[in-house]
């Protein structure tokens, strides 16, 4: 047999459905905004919600805005996003319940009362998720005591009531530490749990002491011997059982597993939940994989972190949220992880792109679909991971090899004079198609990629939600602005902002949240589009803070434009202040001295740059760069942008393994000489041979392309 990277564009495809395969889901949590838009556990009258949230009474909003999601639409538009797709995949679904089910809120937990951090869901989401499918929720996380033991029990009971399996936390610890079996397809599943996000004893008041002990309720404390006692354990009772570990550990809000405190090296620290080294979360999950466990699943960060192949099994380090009510835009992006097994395992890693729209779970597709995955192929290959990205099925898989095809292409840029007396490009929009792994030139340059931190910037995510929630201003705080379908610079909607003489102010659109810097660059870019009528200092702009949506640091912007104006490109770089955090990315135009001004917006983002490199240094690849910028000492050059990819870029016909566009017995006996290893297979000669899409020529190939023959 022989391997090679290689994927297929066009021709015939050959699709072998597999139902033995399980979907993996991060955090859930169904109670707060979900009723009330205005609800939020730092509330003084949050606990009002919650005594009031199952029955929800006449007024009983009044204090915290509108009603929200549920009391409007009722439950079943909480999972219809991704109800068909779990109902289609015939898999074994599989979650992170970060949150107690009952309809008593009588005993929360001591650190409410300085806190107010608790999560309750109401038993009446239950019927959504049988539905849905779901078959396991994990419990063993740190919000399992939000309503101490009687929460426990309460939150068991009910799924036992639907017949959904559930571990990780019980009234002792032998309980929480104990498997959970799943029989399907004559396959036993073992489910184990645990966590090391405690309370009170690390020295957060926030919450009580979480670790369930001989005598007492939480969850299955996450260390070495715990590990290798319910691994041992599970495998003398059952040696055949395929082993699901989660975990419940590493740093909220963080994008790497590995990523170095960077919140908390401010004073105060900006994350007060950080309660130990992130580097644990690694150790533990590779610890759990060197004792038998067949894959691990990592939870707490709320945030999609990279996906590592380690010993070839899969550990995901962080599924982020999957249905919760955050307002932080990086807890938006999700996804489902479905991945097929039989006597050996787990195999097959298919990743399908989520998104959190008015904190709904909708299958992402289009730009928004590659922007997810192209971040998560990114921080995956910080792991040593590769990601493949198709962009027109809008998913991804786990592969072990990286990009193999290569391709160049050659253009001329013009590069404007700066203010150090050299010439600097504008950021240029790479072809995402492929990975760009450097740029080299005959002349003397360095240069710079960068990845795009606004992904609704094009104005055009309307996923298919209830008209009771779609109102399209989840993302954008439009106040003298409105979205508009009728014109555009692409695709199919534009902010439009009119203001007239008798104005008193600017009008702006903002953000409706900050979003965080990912790695702490030095320089970001403020970038879109603006087409005027009489405007007035019609520009864009970001605006700095040192903590979320707080302390500003200071506002950029564009060069205005005034006057009347075709739809141009405007862009600014701008260096990052030394103690920004967050940003968010804002629109204005001003009243114009008479009559009336329109200004539309679009395709507006930020830029953020990695630095700058020599011409010739390689990138990572995959990546999700999206944007590039020269810098030179000659004002036009010659660049070379060399590229990476998956992706087979020649024509060819699937079995015509010699290119004579026939498919015969000829090609057959070539592909036995590829697979016995008599000959080695060029790229084309690879790609034309492998059947089944595989990324190997083996006898499989044979028979398939036998079985085309035949048939035709």
């Amino acid at each position: 047999m022989i391997n090679k990277t290689a994927t297929i564009l066009t021709i015939l495809t050959f699709n072998i459905i597999l139902s033995d395969s399980m979907n993996f889901v991060g955090d859930m949590m169904f109670g707060r905004r979900y009723y009330c838009t205005g609800a939020n556990s730092y509330n003084d009258d949050n606990q009002d919600l919650e005594d009031n949230l199952c029955s929800m009474p006449d007024g009983f909003c009044d204090g915290f805005g509108s009603t929200g999601v549920i009391p409007n639409c009722g439950y079943d538009v909480l999972l219809d996003g991704i109800t068909p797709y779990f109902q289609n995949s015939h898999a074994i679904n599989v979650g992170n319940l970060e949150a107690v089910i009952t309809d008593s809120t009588s005993t929360p937990h001591s650190g409410f009362e300085s806190c107010k951090i608790v999560f309750h869901s109401c038993p009446e989401i239950l019927e959504n998720l049988d539905a849905a499918g779901f078959d396991y929720l994990n419990l063993g996380n740190n919000h399992v005591l939000d309503y101490m033991e009687s929460g426990i029990i309460n939150t068991q009971n009910y799924l036992n009531d639907y017949n959904i399996n559930h571990g990780g936390a019980g009234l002792n610890d032998t309980i929480a530490c104990a498997p959970s079996y799943i029989n399907a397809n004559g396959y036993n599943f073992a489910f184990l749990a645990s966590s090391d996000i405690d309370g009170e004893d690390a020295g957060d008041s926030c919450e009580p002491t979480l670790e369930a002990g001989p005598e007492s309720a939480g969850f299955c404390s996450l260390n070495e011997e715990n590990i290798s006692s319910q691994i041992s354990e599970t495998l003398n009772n059952e040696d055949d059982s395929i082993i699901i570990y989660q975990m419940h550990t590493g740093y909220e809000y963080d994008f790497e597993p590995n990523e170095s405190d960077r919140f908390i090296n401010h004073n105060p620290p900006q994350n007060p939940f950080k309660l130990g080294l992130s580097e644990r979360s690694i150790e533990m999950a590779h610890y759990a994989i060197d004792e038998g466990a067949d894959i691990v699943i990592q939870h707490h960060p709320h945030v999609l972190q990279g996906l590592e192949l380690y010993n070839d099994k899969l550990i995901a380090h962080s599924l982020g949220n999957f249905i919760f009510d955050q307002n932080f835009p990086e807890t938006w992006s999700s996804m489902i992880l479905n991945t097929n097994y039989n006597e050996s395992g787990f195999y097959n890693h298919t990743i399908t792109p989520v998104y959190l729209h008015y904190y709904l779970p909708q299958i992402a597709s289009g730009k928004l679909a590659n922007y997810i995955l192209d971040y998560i192929a990114m921080q995956s290959r910080k792991l040593n991971t590769f990601v493949k990205v198709n962009r027109n099925s809008h998913t991804a898989e786990v592969v072990f090899n990286e990009p193999n095809y290569t391709s160049s292409k050659d253009t001329t840029i013009i590069l404007s004079n700066n203010e150090d007396g050299e010439y600097i490009s504008a950021p240029i929009k790479l072809d995402k198609f492929n990975h760009i792994s450097n740029i080299t030139s005959n002349s003397s340059i360095d240069y710079r990629v960068g990845r795009e931190i606004i992904w609704m910037g094009d104005f055009d995510f309307n996923p298919e939600i209830d008209d009771c929630v779609n109102e399209n201003t989840h993302y954008w705080l439009q106040r003298s602005s409105s979205i508009i379908d009728s014109v555009s610079y692409n695709g199919t909607s534009s902010i439009v902002m009119t203001r007239t003489d008798a104005n008193s102010d600017n009008g702006l659109v903002d953000n409706y949240y900050c979003y965080p810097l990912v790695s702490n660059p030095s320089d970001i870019t403020v970038r879109g589009f603006i087409k005027t009528n009489n405007a007035e200092d019609a520009m864009i702009g970001v605006r700095f803070y040192s903590s979320r949506c707080s302390n500003a640091i200071s506002t950029e912007y564009t060069d205005p434009i005034d006057g009347d104006s075709d739809w141009t490109e405007k862009y600014q770089n701008i260096s990052v202040p030394e103690d920004a955090e967050y940003i968010d990315l804002r629109m204005v135009s001003f009243p114009p001295e008479s009559g009336e001004s329109t200004t539309y917006f679009d395709n507006v983002g930020l830029i953020e740059w990695e630095d700058w490199k020599v011409g010739g240094e390689e990138v990572l690849s995959p990546n999700d760069y999206y944007y590039y910028q020269v810098i030179s000492n000659q004002e036009e050059i010659q660049i070379t942008i060399n590229e990476k990819s998956y992706y087979y870029n020649e024509p060819f016909i699937l079995g015509d393994t010699n290119s004579d566009n026939q498919i015969n017995i000829v090609d057959v006996v070539r592909i036995v000489n590829f697979a016995l290893g008599i000959y080695t297979p060029s790229d084309l000669e690879f790609i034309s041979s492998d059947m089944n899409q595989d990324d190997a020529i083996d006898l499989l190939d044979v028979v398939i392309l036998i079985n085309v023959i035949l048939e035709s």
